[in-house]
């Protein structure tokens, strides 16, 4: 496999990676939804949970950013 091909493997593994995270905090907001829709506290502090998910999108379009440069070249 040349050089490449072999980031772009890496990149595509690590974009799967990024989005599995991403995947895995959506229960925290459907979670904190639900407890606004029947007026209870927040189970997870909302702030560091968007920020975390924010942070993952981040690195996911930066890292889909990379494999089009490679893609493209």
């Amino acid at each position: 496999m040349e050089e490449k091909e072999r980031k772009q493997v890496i990149l595509a593994n690590q974009i799967n990676v990024l989005e599995a995270k991403l995947m895995a905090t959506d229960y925290k907001v459907i979670k904190t939804f639900e407890a606004r829709i029947k007026n209870e506290a927040d189970p997870y502090n909302t702030t560091d949970v968007l920020n975390e998910r924010q942070d993952i999108r981040d690195q996911i379009n930066k890292q889909q950013a990379e494999l089009a440069e490679l893609n493209n070249n």
